[in-house]
This record gives C-alpha cells, structure tokens and sequence, in this order.
C-alpha cells in the first residue's frame, strides 16, 4: 500500500515522524473518495472499480461529488490492475469525437516524438502517464 496515491502524491511510511500525519491523509482520502463510492453502490470495491472502467472517464451523480477524468485515472491507479488501468484510458480515448481523438494521437506523437506538452489539461495529464506506464494508443 505504500504506493497510494493522492493528485500523484506517494507517501513515504518509513519516516517515523510524519507517519502519523501521513496516515491521517490516506484515512481522509478513503474516507472523500471510496467510502462515497462504496455508500452509493453498496458493493466491493472491484465492482466498482469495473463501474467506473465500463462508464468511461466519469461516474455520474456519484455521492458527495462527481468523479471526474483526473479522479477516475488516480482511483483506477490506486485500486486497479494495470490491465484495468489500460482499459480505463483506452475507453476515455475511444468515448472522445473524432476530431478529439485526432487531436488526442496528435498531441500523443509530439509527446512521444519530443515531449511536446498536450492542447488539453486532462491530455497532459494522460499523455506523460500513458507513456510512463508503456500504454499505447488503442487500436
């Protein structure tokens, strides 16, 4: 679990002085982001993560907030599998229009060409972490 993540955050538990306060923030983070999740549905956590995957990049009307492209990315990065993870940005990629998906393998081929930074802020999030984890655009 020491590779828990908030907003690209990972916590560091050997440090004896701040594992207290470091623990207090990935309870706070359950508690903001998968007890919400679990509430709403009322089901494990793996059915949810399938959930959010099969929905694509957002899990509309989701209880207290809504989980947008950003969210959705870090929680399948948290609780997901990489084959979970692949799926869950191949389907976003597969759900934009045309013109954005040209757009999308445009500004993948300038990233991968010369880590050009993408037109889009949820691309530019997506781009270097698609490169970084070797997923590919999909066919």
């Amino acid at each position: 679990m020491s590779s828990f993540r908030d907003k690209g955050k990972v916590w560091n538990w050997a440090k004896e002085a701040t594992r207290e306060r470091e623990l207090a923030e990935i309870i706070t983070l359950i508690q903001n982001k998968v007890v919400p999740l679990m509430d709403r549905y009322e089901t494990n956590l793996e059915e949810i993560l399938e959930e959010v995957i099969q929905n694509g990049w957002f899990l509309p009307n989701a209880y207290p907030m809504e989980f947008y492209v950003l969210d959705v990315l870090d929680l399948v990065v948290d609780f997901g599998s990489p084959e979970q993870i692949r799926e869950c940005a191949h389907r976003y990629i597969r759900h934009l229009s045309e013109e954005m998906q040209e757009t999308f393998e445009n500004d993948y081929n300038a990233y991968q060409r010369d880590g050009q930074p993408a037109s889009t802020i949820a691309f530019r999030k997506l781009i270097p972490f698609m490169t970084e984890r070797n997923i590919s655009l999909p066919l």
